[in-house]
């Protein structure tokens, strides 16, 4: 069973030696509070020119951005819009349209007069052809057992409370919450549906993938990728997000995933200080080669996801922050084996029968290092390259993969 497995895994890692890794697709979500009071006509006001402001950096950047909202920024957008304009309309016309998208925000308490239906009226009234994502969906509670943070609730369809003519129904979920085992929602890169999400969940339970569920969960990535401030520094989050996309490049993570993440920023904090950190952010992944990252709001990472799903024959994914690929060393019953690997310098390769040998290193893209001929046992130096995946191909038929750390 072990030998079947091993040349199983020798396969596996050989088909996978000339394959483009997967591309990371990155996005940028804002949210605001109820306690913005941006239905107030001075604050509704200056915030719009904050939101404008920004949409412009989107926009020339190529960038992609999830404006999620409460019930406030509409409803003051309602009562304040022109004839011929309104703030929602202008973000998802020319020339934004292709850059943001509205996702409505239930954070509301549950005996207001609005909740999630009502705020996505205002949106669809207002012409800005909002998602059916819920976005940052749970509110703190400071009694669980009275006002429950309870996301299941939104996977049924919604009656609007002061519009009761209007409903809505979840297609996916992104966002994370204030209290256990919401601070979770934070620590994934994948596309799934969560089994169990309340305060009785442990961790297992809401990252154990259930088909039965009705509602796609979107992971958001890791910290400190979850929060951008005037106060954070953007260079942690450019080299959080960059060391990512190496692992995901260099096959440090599986690359039979589909790999997503958010940079998330708080409206309250619109301003020179946060636009100039998000403009360095999206001219640092703009540097980026695109078959690497790319920019994709949360309906098109979805769209994408689901092409993935046809392709891979594989119904979801899902891989976790700090979670680290087993990596043993696959000597098969080929004659051959490598040693040490993982490893950050020198590595031999040791051959059973002591004849001679062509010894062929390629990376993961399939560029061939060196070729050698070798007998016996050939010590070789690989500090000189990047960390990743490479492969030694010998006598052009057998692959296997050591990994530079």
């Amino acid at each position: 069973m072990k030998k079947a497995l091993l040349s199983i895994l020798t396969i596996l890692y050989s088909s996978l030696m000339f394959a483009q890794a997967p591309i990371v697709y990155i996005n940028i979500v804002s949210h605001n509070e109820p306690g913005d009071n941006l239905q107030n006509t001075l604050k509704f006001n200056t915030m719009n020119t904050k939101v404008l402001q920004l949409a412009a950096i989107v926009d020339t950047k190529g960038a992609k951005w999830n404006l999620e909202t409460c019930d406030g920024y509409p409803t003051g957008a309602f009562n304040f819009q022109t004839v011929n304009s309104n703030i929602f309309k202008t973000l998802t016309t020319a020339p934004y349209a292709d850059n943001i998208e509205i996702d409505p925000r239930p954070k509301v308490v549950d005996t207001a007069t609005m909740n999630i239906a009502d705020t996505y009226r205002l949106l669809d009234t207002l012409g800005c052809n909002p998602t059916t994502t819920l976005g940052g969906f749970v509110y703190a509670t400071t009694n669980q057992s009275t006002a429950p943070i309870d996301w299941f609730k939104y996977q049924k369809t919604i009656t609007g409370k002061k519009y009761p003519w209007k409903t809505w129904k979840a297609n996916l979920m992104w966002g994370a919450g204030s209290y256990l085992p919401h601070t979770n929602d934070l620590n994934d890169y994948g596309i799934w549906k969560p089994d169990t999400v309340s305060y009785s969940a442990t961790e297992a339970n809401f990252y154990r993938h259930n088909a039965n569920r009705a509602v796609w969960f979107i992971g958001n990535g890791c910290q400190p990728i979850f929060a951008l401030d005037s106060t954070e520094n953007e260079q942690t989050i450019i080299t959080t997000i960059k060391n990512f996309v190496s692992q995901v490049q260099s096959g440090a993570v599986p690359q039979n995933k589909f790999y997503v993440l958010s940079v998330v920023i708080n409206q309250s904090h619109f301003g020179p200080t946060l636009f100039q950190k998000v403009s360095t952010i999206c001219d640092s992944v703009n540097s980026w080669d695109t078959t690497k990252i790319q920019w994709k709001k949360l309906t098109e990472k979805f769209s994408l996801f689901q092409s993935w799903q046809t392709s891979s024959n594989l119904q979801y994914s899902q891989w976790l922050c700090d979670q680290t690929l087993d990596i043993e060393d696959i000597n098969a019953e080929d004659g051959f084996n490598i040693y040490p690997n993982p490893t950050n310098e020198n590595f031999a390769v040791k051959f059973e029968d002591k004849k001679q040998h062509t010894v062929q290193i390629y990376d993961m893209i399939g560029n061939l290092i060196l070729s050698n001929q070798v007998a016996d046992t050939w010590v070789y130096d690989i500090s000189k390259y990047s960390n990743g995946i490479y492969f030694i191909k010998v006598d052009n038929v057998t692959s296997k993969k050591i990994i530079r750390r």
